[in-house]
């Protein structure tokens, strides 16, 4: 270790020796005079060396108890300059306190990129059902940084009532707003909100069934196959049908037999490609009844959906498909 991280090692110990009693008397202060720890905070966070700026933030994380210090802290947001403050937004974040819900919705209006983007990510340790909107326009239609931390926000929201309220907000969305809606159910695993997002895989704008599809790889159980089949055959372009396949093998894997079920009663009226995906779906279910609607499909008169079941056959999981490629094989 080199001399001047010795003592980069020592001032921080110090700083913290320092610190420990003095959190005790933030606690019990009661007079509005400034306080000497969180002046200690404010020097920490604006010191030019990392680790010292690391440290105040630690303190503001977990060293400052109670909501007394949030709301100094808050006060004390606002005299720091541009450059801290979104550290300082992203711990108060962290940290979880209601108290200073207000004051990062008040950032939102900086003229600071950098102050916008940590606030919008703090809100997803302060925020409440009724930021969903707000989050949700701000992925929608932010600058890049601005959609990239309104998703976090949308995501690591808590609170009772928070997944209703994304849902809900589906209701008057237009198209691009539904699709961050719909990532956001997807990525919290609403799995309350299935109507909703079945819903969404058969809308008429292609970017909502799309986000539909993809959100029902997450959110579907073995009830929703069916459903799921319905959508399958209802796409009539590729990625649509493939993102529905997906879904359904995704469900395979937590249900094969009601997935077979479901698939198989699917095969009837399905077109051709439809039922080529669903041939994949069944060879994933597995199990006897899966096998002989797959072997009566390599009899079929479209040759891609004949060609598709024979090479589920050879890639069957177990041995009882061998008798039937080897008659597929002499005929």
């Amino acid at each position: 270790m080199t001399r001047s991280n010795l003592f980069k090692t020592a001032a921080c110990l110090l700083v913290v020796a320092l610190f420990c009693p003095a959190v005790n008397l933030l606690i019990a202060a009661e007079e509005e005079a400034e306080d000497p720890v969180l002046q200690m905070v404010v020097e920490l966070l604006g010191n030019e060396d990392r680790d010292m700026r690391a440290l105040g933030l630690q303190q503001v994380r977990e060293d400052l108890p109670g909501e007394e210090a949030t709301k100094k802290l808050v006060a004390m947001l606002v005299k720091l300059s541009p450059d801290v403050q979104p550290s300082l937004i992203e711990a108060l974040g962290e940290r979880g306190d209601a108290a200073a819900r207000p004051a990062i919705l008040e950032m939102l209006k900086s003229e600071q990129p950098a102050v916008r983007t940590a606030a919008l990510v703090a809100l997803g340790g302060l925020g409440t059902p009724a930021e969903v909107p707000l989050l949700a326009e701000k992925a929608a239609s932010g600058t890049d940084a601005e959609r990239d931390a309104a998703r976090r926000g949308l995501i690591s929201l808590r609170g009772e009532g928070v997944n209703q309220a994304v849902a809900a907000a589906m209701a008057d969305a237009d198209a691009a707003l539904k699709v961050e809606l719909i990532k956001a159910l997807a990525l919290r695993n609403a799995t309350e909100s299935l109507p909703k997002v079945l819903e969404a895989a058969k809308d008429a704008d292609p970017a909502v069934r799309s986000a539909g599809l993809e959100a029902l790889r997450f959110l579907a159980g073995a009830e929703n196959a069916a459903a799921i089949v319905d959508v399958l055959k209802a796409a009539k372009q590729a990625d649509q049908i493939r993102k529905a396949e997906l879904a359904l093998l995704a469900v395979a894997n937590r249900d094969r037999q009601k997935t077979a079920e479901a698939a198989i009663a699917g095969l009837a009226d399905a077109q051709p490609a439809s039922r080529v995906s669903l041939l994949r779906v069944l060879a994933r279910s597995g199990g006897k009844k899966a096998l002989a609607a797959v072997v009566e499909q390599s009899k079929s008169d479209d040759d891609s959906v004949a060609d598709e079941a024979v090479r589920m056959l050879s890639v069957w999981s177990d041995a009882e498909a061998a008798e039937h490629l080897v008659d597929i094989a002499k005929n």
